[in-house]
């Protein structure tokens, strides 16, 4: 996620993990600098990617205008942001089923906090069909629970604009 926000223009950011040696390490590939959790749930936007049940983000850690994507909360039991600190915020997500089953909005929707009508479809803002942030100090998050025709998407739209010549190819080594 720290890739896409660097190669979107965000930045610099903080990067911050339990094991400084990755953060470091990916700090080091984007420019950015290690911080403490404070400093990273500090800027404006804020992507978690903790594969555990542990919160991450509560309630007081939010900010006016800060936006949260959540991507770890992948299965049942798992979540990065307390039951508050979700109810709190505007809420997106890329499927609603999927993400109120199984995602950062589940332990939040099973305590009857969110509802179905709070919460935006990615897909449909994109499309114009739901509103996006109702406001420049909203508090927003996004529940990424990932979806694999979004996904094709994607991937489908970047190979059409690079066959176009409106993008350069990157080489990714793994």
């Amino acid at each position: 996620m720290a890739r896409c926000l660097a190669a979107a223009g965000y930045g610099p950011g903080v990067c911050h993990d339990l094991h400084p040696n990755a953060a470091g390490a990916l700090a080091a590939e984007l420019g950015w600098r290690t911080g403490s959790r404070a400093e990273a749930i500090g800027c404006e936007v804020v992507c978690c990617v903790t594969p555990g049940a542990k919160v991450v983000i509560d309630a007081g850690d939010l900010r006016p205008g800060s936006h949260l994507n959540m991507l770890g909360a992948d299965g049942s039991g798992k979540a990065e942001a307390s039951i508050d600190a979700v109810a709190s915020c505007a809420l997106f997500c890329d499927e609603w089923e999927q993400a109120a089953h199984g995602g950062e909005l589940t332990a939040a929707v099973s305590a009857g906090l969110v509802t179905r009508e709070r919460v935006s479809e990615l897909g449909a803002v994109l499309a114009g069909d739901a509103p996006g942030r109702p406001g420049p100090a909203a508090v927003t998050l996004f529940d990424s629970t990932g979806l694999a025709i979004q996904d094709l998407a994607v991937a489908l739209a970047a190979l059409e604009a690079w066959r176009n010549g409106a993008v350069e190819a990157q080489t990714v080594g793994l």
